[in-house]
């Protein structure tokens, strides 16, 4: 059977866990998002070719609303929990890498690629 949000049964499936889907911007705001982190990309390399890395208080204000941003991008987040659970498969740490993983599989869960439009339950 398939479940939508407008069913009644539908919290039920998610009253143990925090929704995360107001977490990352999606739709017509993350093309704006990204636009965004683009144009602060390209101000960041101005100012570094420009100034020869001199003005180190504006580029670590960019670098901060670059981070800040990507945090609300899934696709970005997601690819940086992989990463980070590669490098800690690399480095052999366990309990790092089962932390990666865990995040990469909540971070998954909101990526609409990988989601059905509904919730599935087998009856």
């Amino acid at each position: 059977r398939f479940i939508t949000e407008d069913d009644s049964e539908f919290d039920l499936f998610f009253e143990d866990e925090e929704c995360a889907l107001d977490d990352y911007v999606q739709g017509d705001d993350l093309i704006d998002l990204r636009d965004y982190v683009g144009m602060l990309r390209d101000e960041l390399w101005n100012l570094e070719t420009s100034t020869g890395g001199k003005n180190v208080t504006f580029q670590t204000y960019l670098r901060n609303g670059i981070e800040m941003s990507e945090a609300r991008d899934a696709d970005i987040c997601y690819a940086k929990a992989l990463m980070n659970h590669q490098n800690a498969e690399m480095h052999g740490d366990d309990s790092d890498m089962a932390m990666f993983r865990l995040e990469a599989d909540a971070i998954r869960s909101q990526l609409p690629q990988f989601q059905l439009g509904g919730y599935w339950i087998a009856e």
